[in-house]
């Protein structure tokens, strides 16, 4: 019984390998390749569940904020039209009172593929584009062409912001 590593055997032959694949580049990149794709609490493609009110400050001079906490509370932003592949998900939101840690879930039809808790009482950083600074959510690989983001509370005495998320392939 071998498993393949002592001197006489043979794993793989060298010549059928390119290590730096066909566009010749060692390793990978997270580079944002493309324009981004934006949906903000006004545009189509958002949806909330529960009591929302609407607020005068955020991304688009708008946010939806949870009139009250409650288990079954949700904010939805779907992004429809998209190519295959790696995105970066980001999200932005104006801080608030009563603002704490949220779930945001990534989904491409049900199957949830990246997940972050987020504490919304802080301001959102990392990249800064599109008049945002915008919180890096998740990066996920999706293999069909829409994919939907979600965000939760739960949690006792947070109340839930929902602004605007942007994706964008890397």
């Amino acid at each position: 019984y071998g498993l393949g590593f002592d001197v006489h055997s043979l794993t793989a032959d060298p010549q059928f390998m390119d290590p730096d694949g066909a566009d010749n580049i060692l390793g990978s990149s997270s580079a944002l390749i493309g324009p981004a794709r934006i949906v903000d609490d006004g545009d189509a493609g958002f949806s909330v569940s529960g009591d929302w009110t609407t607020g005068s400050v955020g991304y688009g001079e708008d946010v939806r904020r949870e009139v009250v906490q409650a288990t079954g509370n949700r904010a939805e932003w779907r992004f429809e039209g998209l190519e295959p592949g790696t995105y970066a998900v980001y999200a932005t939101w104006p801080t608030g009172t009563s603002q704490g840690d949220v779930i945001y879930s990534v989904w491409e039809d049900n199957a949830m593929i990246g997940r972050s808790q987020i504490n919304q009482s802080v301001a959102p950083s990392g990249l800064t584009a599109d008049g945002a600074t915008w919180q890096g959510l998740a990066t996920v690989e999706i293999t069909g062409d829409a994919l939907a983001v979600r965000v939760t509370g739960g949690f006792m005495y947070v109340r839930m912001a929902a602004d605007a998320v942007r994706v964008q392939r890397i």
